[in-house]
């Protein structure tokens, strides 16, 4: 069983099992790495040497990487190192690393390392550092050896890095919210460019500083079109609304269509306002005629605000 699915799902889970729980593994996979790279950012280790070296590596690192380097430092004490020789540039040396075997007996092993005075590069038979990308014991024990109070920077690899945003940080998961399909293509494509860019300028300072002064000025660019974008939007939204010209309405005027028997009866003799009906009269008013009057005063109110 993949490792990735450990705690989630065995070898008895069933298939819609294993579909249901891979979205919850996923999801907390995600989540764990949130968390670990907002502790690598807010807290630090506390250092068990007083090693140039491990402060170098604290600063640098992420917890998880620190923790095996500091696993490294601590197993440096049960060795041993002694001087062979050198060979022009080449210098060798011989580190004795004492262990305990599962049996409880201690063993000794003996790994060569050979240090390059002018290429400034150190190897180890134990070949740890190309393996786990992490500088060795028998490596850090030649240096103390030799007096060597830091390491060059191609011993601090940037995968293990806590200060560097990598690319694949900024893919967005089914977890967050998408916005369209036409933003993310666009952010995608940007990214893209960006980190060729950032691979050419990191290789001088003087590819970096041109680098930094053109995205500076890109910046400041973007910024002053995004404002004067913004106001082209709100004077375009800034209309002025005016009132429609009159018209002559078609048809008989609504008015007739809301006066009772009564009042058309009685002439001009007590008319009343158009749409109104008096309700608190003596004369009977039934239940249909209410209705059908608010009915017609609703219908002419529409009728008046499509017109506006």
């Amino acid at each position: 069983m993949n490792a990735f699915f450990d705690k989630y799902v065995n070898s008895s889970t069933t298939l819609k099992q294993f579909v249901e729980q891979y979205d919850v593994t996923l999801k907390s996979k995600i989540e764990n790495e949130s968390i670990a790279d907002f502790s690598s950012f807010t807290s630090t280790i506390p250092l068990i040497s007083d090693f140039e070296f491990e402060k170098q590596f604290q600063s640098a690192y992420t917890h998880d990487m620190f923790r095996e380097f500091q696993a490294e430092i601590g197993g440096m004490l049960y060795c041993n190192v002694s001087y062979i020789g050198s060979d022009g540039h080449t210098s060798t040396y011989q580190v004795y690393d004492v262990s305990k075997g599962k049996d409880g007996t201690s063993k000794t092993k003996v790994y060569n390392v050979l240090s390059n005075e002018h290429k400034f590069e150190v190897l180890s038979q134990c070949h740890f550092f190309e393996f786990k990308g992490i500088i060795c014991r028998h490596i850090l024990k030649v240096l103390i050896a030799k007096n060597v109070t830091q390491v060059t920077s191609e011993y601090i690899l940037d995968h293990w890095r806590k200060d560097i945003k990598r690319s694949h940080n900024f893919v967005r998961n089914c977890y967050e919210d998408f916005d369209s399909p036409e933003e993310q293509v666009r952010q995608d494509s940007l990214f893209y460019l960006s980190n060729k860019i950032s691979e050419m300028a990191i290789k001088s300072d003087d590819m970096y500083e041109f680098a930094k002064k053109k995205l500076e000025e890109l910046h400041e660019d973007m910024v002053n079109h995004e404002c004067n974008t913004t106001a082209d939007e709100e004077d375009s939204a800034c209309m002025t609304i005016r009132s429609p010209l009159q018209v002559c309405r078609k048809g008989r005027p609504p008015s007739k269509r809301l006066e009772s028997n009564r009042y058309k009866s009685s002439g001009n003799k007590g008319r009343k306002s158009v749409g109104a009906f008096d309700v608190s009269s003596s004369a009977p008013v039934s239940i249909f005629f209410l209705f059908e009057s608010l009915y017609s005063r609703i219908k002419y109110s529409v009728s008046e605000q499509k017109l506006w």
